[in-house]
C-alpha cells in the first residue's frame, strides 16, 4: 500500500540520518523497521549490516550481509565489498565461537 511504502521509505532515511550521525544501534532499530514491511528491501540489508559491523556484532553483520548478497546476485562494486566482508566476518565468527 501506498501508506507501508511512505513508512518505508521514511524509516530507510531515517536509518541513513542515525548512520551519519554515527548512532548505529538506532540505526539498527531503523533498517529492522523497513525490513519487517519490505524482506527484499537490498539497501537495508547492506545497512544493516554496517550497523551491526560497527558495534562489533560481527554474527548478526554477517546474517545480513549474507541476506544482501541472496538477494542481490548481480555483480557490482558494493557486491565485492560486501563479499569480501563476508569472508572476514566468517572467519571472525568462526574464531569467537571456538574459544
Amino acid at each position: 500500500s501506498i501508506a507501508r511504502n511512505a513508512f518505508k521509505e521514511a524509516f530507510f532515511r531515517q536509518g541513513i540520518v542515525y548512520m551519519d550521525l554515527q548512532e548505529y544501534n538506532p540505526a539498527i532499530k531503523e533498517f529492522q523497521k523497513v525490513i519487517e514491511i519490505d524482506s527484499e528491501h537490498i539497501l537495508s540489508y547492506a545497512y544493516l549490516g554496517k550497523a551491526f559491523l560497527l558495534e562489533k556484532n560481527y554474527k548478526e553483520a554477517l546474517q545480513s550481509f549474507e541476506s544482501y548478497l541472496r538477494l542481490n546476485p548481480k555483480q557490482s562494486p558494493e557486491r565485492a565489498d560486501i563479499m569480501e566482508a563476508v569472508s572476514h566476518l566468517k572467519e571472525k565468527v568462526r574464531l569467537s565461537s571456538s574459544r
